[in-house]
């Protein structure tokens, strides 16, 4: 585990040491990632959001490690600071490439996994943290935000007979876009 990696977890260990709540956010991409990261210091890779963004498919053991070794080192790469969790389910199935695979990334306790629509009960933070909770995972909001919005990007553009000046409108652009990657190369170079 090198240095970056084992002040992560220390700095993890101490904030869970004075009580405070850590909210995972779940990421699906790089670029939600750094969209994220922009409000949240904790990100949580999620099986369920990999699976969907990398394979179109659902998280139904199609995930291979060597796949999600390789976005997490991606994630890790633009954001050395943040916190990151990764879901690896049941270590896909085999006890030797479950211990590489968690050798190969840095590990934090579960306490409250939050999906909406999810079997778990919809909580507030201060809920979670009255009944104890020191880590809570939000696996999808990023994808299901982007699900949506893809989708209503979509019929807008059918509606719009191919314009993009309700996109526009909104700040949907280019330069938007533009924005997040620069300050993220800002943050690779600086």
């Amino acid at each position: 585990m090198d240095t970056l990696d084992s002040s992560k977890g220390k700095m993890l260990r101490e904030r869970l040491k004075r009580g405070d709540l850590v909210p995972f956010i779940g990421v699906y991409d790089v670029f939600s990632a750094l969209l994220a990261a922009e409000t949240h210091d904790a990100l949580f890779i999620s099986g369920f959001g990999f699976s969907a963004s990398h394979y179109g498919l659902p998280d139904e053991g199609f995930i291979a490690w060597s796949d999600l070794l390789d976005f997490v080192g991606r994630v890790r790469a633009v954001l050395p600071s943040q916190h990151l969790l990764v879901d690896i389910d049941d270590g896909y199935c085999d006890t030797a490439v479950a211990c590489h695979v968690a050798r190969s990334l840095v590990d934090c306790p579960v306490v409250f996994n939050q999906i909406a629509g999810g079997k778990s009960p919809v909580c507030r933070l201060e809920e979670l943290g009255g009944h104890g909770a020191s880590l809570v995972i939000y696996s999808t909001p990023c994808l299901f935000a982007a699900q949506s919005a893809v989708r209503s990007a979509l019929a807008n553009l059918i509606a719009a007979d191919g314009s993009l000046a309700a996109a526009v409108a909104k700040g949907e652009t280019l330069a938007a876009c533009n924005e997040v990657l620069n300050r993220n190369l800002n943050r690779i170079h600086s």
